[in-house]
C-alpha cells in the first residue's frame, strides 16, 4: 500500500489512499427531515463506514514497476456487526520507477443503499503543500448544479483560499470537471494528479477542515484545522445492470 510518500527526504502523503463514500452534508441535503439526503445516508450508517482489506496481491511487471491488486468491504462502525458489507471495493496499482502511480478503482454499493454521497478516494497531505494548480472549472467554487457558471481554464489559488465559509459548515472548497491537479510547496516541490486514459473529469477538492469537522462544527468559527490537508477526488458513478 502507499503508506507514505516522499520528495527529497520530506513527507508528503503519509496515510493510505482510501476509498470516499462519504461527504459533510449541506444545508439542502439536510432539507426534509426524515425524507432528506442526510438523513437516509446516515440511516444507512454511510457516515460510519469503515474499510477492511480483505485481498492484496504483488505482481512484479519488469524491472521497473509492480502491479498491486487489493479488495476492500466497506463496513459501518456503528452497526457492530463485522459482516455487514455495504459496499465491496475492488484496487488496482501500478507503481513505475519513475515515480508514476496509475490508480482503478471498482465500486460496488449494496443496492438497497439510497443514492451515495460521493464515490472517489480520500488522502491526506502535509501542510507545506498548500499551493494549488488545476486544470478544470473555475477559479470559484463549482459543484455539478452550478459548474455551468464556470469555465475550463488554469487556475491557482492556495488551499485557505479555496475554504468557503459557510455559516453552517458542509461539504465546500469543490472544483468541477478538473483533468489535473498539482500541489506543491514554496520551492515548487509536490504531488501531481491527472485523471488517465479514458477517465472522465472528476471533482476536486482540498481543504484544512476534514469531512468529520466539517459534519462536526455547527458555524464556521467553530472549525479547527487538522494537522494535513485533506484532498478528495470524486468520480461519475458508473451504474451496472
Amino acid at each position: 500500500m502507499l503508506d507514505e510518500l516522499q520528495v527529497e527526504g520530506s513527507v508528503l502523503l503519509n496515510q493510505d489512499i482510501l476509498p470516499c463514500l462519504w461527504r459533510a452534508p449541506t444545508d439542502n441535503d439536510k432539507g426534509g427531515g426524515q425524507n432528506s439526503y442526510a438523513s437516509k445516508w446516515k440511516a444507512a450508517l454511510l457516515d460510519t463506514l469503515s474499510f477492511r482489506t480483505e485481498h492484496c496481491s504483488i505482481q512484479k511487471l519488469t524491472d521497473y514497476g509492480v502491479h498491486i491488486t487489493t479488495a476492500y468491504v466497506g463496513i459501518p462502525l456503528k452497526s457492530g456487526d463485522d459482516n455487514l458489507i455495504l459496499c465491496t471495493i475492488d484496487v488496482s496499482y501500478w507503481i513505475y520507477g519513475s515515480g508514476d502511480v496509475i490508480i482503478e478503482y471498482n465500486i460496488n454499493p449494496r443496492k438497497d443503499l439510497p443514492p451515495l454521497p460521493r464515490v472517489g478516494v480520500e488522502f491526506h497531505l502535509d501542510q507545506s503543500l498548500d499551493q494549488v494548480t488545476w486544470y478544470g472549472k473555475g477559479p470559484f467554487e463549482c459543484y455539478p448544479d452550478r459548474k455551468e457558471a464556470a469555465y475550463v481554464g488554469i487556475y491557482e489559488n492556495n488551499v485557505e483560499g479555496m475554504h468557503v465559509p459557510y455559516i453552517v459548515p458542509g461539504e465546500c472548497s469543490g472544483r468541477a470537471d478538473v483533468r489535473w491537479v498539482a500541489f506543491r510547496n514554496k520551492g515548487g516541490h509536490g504531488l501531481f494528479a491527472s485523471i488517465y486514459g479514458a477517465s472522465p473529469p472528476m471533482q476536486m477538492s482540498a481543504s484544512y477542515y476534514g469531512t468529520a469537522e466539517l459534519d462536526r462544527a455547527t458555524h464556521n468559527h467553530e472549525l479547527v484545522k487538522g494537522d494535513n490537508i485533506e484532498v478528495l477526488f470524486c468520480f461519475h458513478l458508473i451504474v451496472c445492470a
